[in-house]
């Protein structure tokens, strides 16, 4: 955490980098041919565009935010297009390809950004909200074990439980008044929205991850993590969580 912020932005591009893998691997078993390898180069490369972006240097992109997004979205929309061409994807296959392309750049390359631009502003920040993921998912994991009898989301996660995620929200919120009380030296009520926020959003990036492995009858999505299912199982609810933590952070000006 106290690497310079290029530093830990090539950490986090490799650790995403293996998760991309994984995603890959899963999704091509609905579009064996479609040319999903791409996103290992398009998500760093729409990282990158995002963090000049939100730090406010758009390489040398129109200055108007709107601008900016209509441009990025364009490019994204028109590669996306043009890598299905190209590589002869079938044509049952091809909407499929695209709306992966696009879906996994963004779905990668956002929260990847929103990591480095968290840890550009504070590396206590992004503690916080590595805290406030990991130690939910922990929570709810032992209080659905233990108290879960309605399922949340019995077809996408049969596991899954409504006391688990009221486990998830309740630890959020105590993280964040630990980690007021520690850093700040009195209580910040808008970090309990966030902390609420990044729970929430983090839940469902979960429960998302859960739906593409359903989806593809994928029980663990790799084995490059031993023991935590894979990268991409290892980071799921960040991918949901973190851009809710930095729109957050924007919102309240923190």
């Amino acid at each position: 955490f106290g690497l310079p912020n290029a530093g830990f932005g090539l950490f986090c591009g490799l650790v995403f980098m293996c998760a991309v893998w994984e995603f890959v691997l899963i999704a091509r078993r609905g579009t064996p041919s479609a040319p999903l390898i791409l996103l290992l180069g398009t998500v760093p490369a729409a990282g990158l565009a995002l963090i000049a972006w939100i730090s406010g240097r758009p390489l040398g992109w129109p200055a108007d935010p709107g601008h900016q997004t209509f441009l990025g979205a364009m490019l994204l929309a028109v590669g996306a297009g043009i890598s299905v061409l190209i590589s002869r994807t079938s044509v049952e296959e091809a909407l499929p390809a695209m709306g992966g392309l696009c879906f996994g750049t963004l779905y990668f390359a956002v929260p990847l950004a929103s990591l480095v631009e968290i840890h550009r502003r504070d590396p206590w920040l992004l503690i916080l909200v590595l805290a406030l993921v990991w130690l939910g998912d922990a929570a709810a994991f032992y209080g659905g074990r233990s108290f879960g009898k309605r399922k949340l989301a019995p077809v996408v996660s049969p596991n899954k439980t409504w006391a688990g995620a009221v486990s998830n929200f309740l630890t959020a919120l105590a993280v964040a008044v630990c980690w007021s009380l520690w850093r700040l030296g009195e209580l910040q009520p808008g970090l309990l929205l966030v902390a609420a926020l990044v729970s929430c959003s983090g839940q469902l990036g979960d429960l998302v991850e859960s739906m593409i492995k359903r989806g593809a009858s994928v029980k663990d999505s790799g084995w490059l993590l031993p023991g935590h299912g894979g990268f991409y199982d290892r980071i799921d609810a960040l991918l949901f969580g973190a851009p809710a933590m930095l729109v957050g952070l924007f919102l309240l000006d923190l």
